[in-house]
């Protein structure tokens, strides 16, 4: 009977040993299914933001392509506005050269005119 005992009390505990290991296993699996889950989150979140990079590739390609037509625009226009400059100052020259001729001419017909009126006298 006490053979039966012992039998019986190490059947229990295998079963119970059994059954802790099968909730263990259980816990377990949960565990790895849940790290699953989120490793494929992850992924999918990981995925989602680099697929915007071809996109992000283009977009940046285009900002350089439109700074570089930018530059050679601006050293278009200063060349053009150096040119500019130079004109001016020419044209400058050219109405100095007009107001000395004529002040000149004025001048000249200032004295034909007294000439004039000292003839008349």
């Amino acid at each position: 009977m006490r053979l039966k005992n012992e039998r019986n009390n190490l059947c229990g505990l295998r079963i119970e040993n059994a059954a802790k290991r099968r909730i263990q296993w259980v816990l377990y699996m949960k565990d790895i299914k849940n790290q699953i889950e989120n490793i494929d989150q992850w992924i999918k979140e990981l995925k989602a933001k680099t697929s915007s990079l071809p996109e992000l590739e283009i977009r940046f390609n285009e900002i350089t392509d439109s700074t570089q037509h930018n530059y050679e625009l601006i050293y278009e226009l200063k060349d053009e506005i150096e040119e500019l400059k130079d004109e001016i100052e020419e044209l400058k020259q050219e109405i100095n050269a007009l107001k000395l001729i004529q002040i000149i001419s004025l001048k000249q017909k200032m004295n034909q005119k007294a000439e004039e009126r000292q003839q008349k006298c």
